[in-house]
């Protein structure tokens, strides 16, 4: 009886739980790159990306490192930042030269 009672209640804890669906697997990927000498005073630099539907994703690294990935689901066109500038996803790796603010 002692066993159904813990069996029941593990089961119940798995059913009570919310259902996330998983992320959606990685299509391309984005490889952004800067001057780490201008930098400044700045201490991260974050990228960040909108595609046309309005799904964001964004990342920091500290500026010195000069590139940062982004993995994406889709091809297509993405709005980025710094600079809110246009980017094509349409190969597997795309690289990316931004320029940082001061």
């Amino acid at each position: 009886m002692q066993t159904s009672v813990v069996t029941l209640s593990v089961l119940a804890s798995c059913i009570d739980a919310p259902y996330e669906p998983p992320p959606l697997p990685a299509v391309a990927r984005v490889v952004a790159s800067w001057d780490p000498l201008a930098c400044g005073e700045r201490s991260r630099v974050v990228l960040e990306l909108e595609d046309e539907s309005g799904a964001k994703l964004a990342r920091s690294v500290p500026c010195a490192l000069g590139g940062i990935s982004l993995d994406v689901a889709h091809y297509g066109v993405y709005f980025g930042t710094p600079g809110a500038e246009r980017l094509i996803v349409d190969e597997p790796m795309v690289y990316w030269q931004v320029s940082v603010p001061p």
